[in-house]
């Protein structure tokens, strides 16, 4: 079933970008996380005279780091060629080498919102001022009248009023183990603990579809950012991360293998 549904996702993905021939992410986007590892080291570190020089000349603007948020980080590079981006690789291992604590750190406040259960999803609070009054930010709106459709839309008011109050304010947050549900860690620690009971249990037949899933949780981590429509699949596939464990589980299913 697992390479089915990823046969058929190939399938159609291949021909919707065939059909619509998308735009290519940028490769500042693509590499937003070390981009904000660099940024990083700029905000935290008293640099030497040199090392400054390398950091000027990756963000010629000056680096801007925003926890959670990589996107002022990788819009203030200007990297285009091959061989900027090389240049750029060698100075990345320079202070990895050097402030390797700090590189750890980045990566953990850019995920936090994926590891940690009880983050609440506000990565656009933090620079963005239309969001100031709110607590959290599952989605990205506009703050003119063409943006954010459903407001204007008299069938969907009733609709958008409830979804606001659920993204953009504390709400289920404040409910013990309900709140678990809509967590994006919670999920995220579902899947790697089933995949390692998967192991312990060797049912290694079931490594295949929760392997996919801990795939997919890993490549949309290193995003410039954490919103809830990223990761939609993790809550669509609770119910088959609850049926693996149970299977798992079910002596009667185990079966041992050499």
């Amino acid at each position: 079933m697992s390479l089915t549904a990823l046969l058929i996702y190939c399938v159609v993905q291949g021909s919707l970008s065939a059909a619509y021939t998308p735009e290519k992410p940028s490769t500042n986007t693509t590499f937003s996380l070390p981009i904000q590892q660099v940024a990083k080291i700029a905000v935290s570190c008293d640099l030497n005279e040199e090392e400054q020089e390398k950091i000027d000349w990756i963000f010629p603007g000056g680096a801007k780091y925003y926890p959670g948020l990589s996107d002022p980080a990788k819009g203030a590079v200007s990297m285009e060629t091959d061989e900027e981006w090389q240049h750029f690789w060698e100075i990345w291992k320079y202070f990895g080498k050097k402030y390797t604590g700090l590189y750890l750190t980045a990566f953990l406040e850019s995920t936090v919102d994926f590891w940690y259960p009880n983050a609440i999803v506000d990565g656009y609070n933090q620079c963005v001022p239309s969001y100031k009054n709110y607590d959290k930010c599952w989605f990205y709106f506009e703050t003119d009248k063409s943006g954010w459709g459903y407001e204007q839309n008299d069938l969907n008011k009733l609709f958008g009023k409830i979804y606001s109050k659920i993204a953009l304010f504390i709400s289920f947050e404040k409910v013990p183990v309900f709140s678990m549900f809509f967590s994006i860690g919670f999920q995220l620690w579902m899947i790697v603990n089933t995949f390692l009971f998967v192991i312990y249990k060797r049912r290694y037949a079931l490594l295949l579809p929760i392997g996919l899933l801990l795939f997919y949780c890993v490549f949309t981590a290193l995003t410039p950012i954490i919103l809830m429509r990223y990761v939609c699949a993790l809550f669509m596939c609770f119910p088959l991360v609850v049926s693996v464990l149970s299977n798992c589980g079910n002596n009667k299913n185990n079966k041992t293998v050499e």
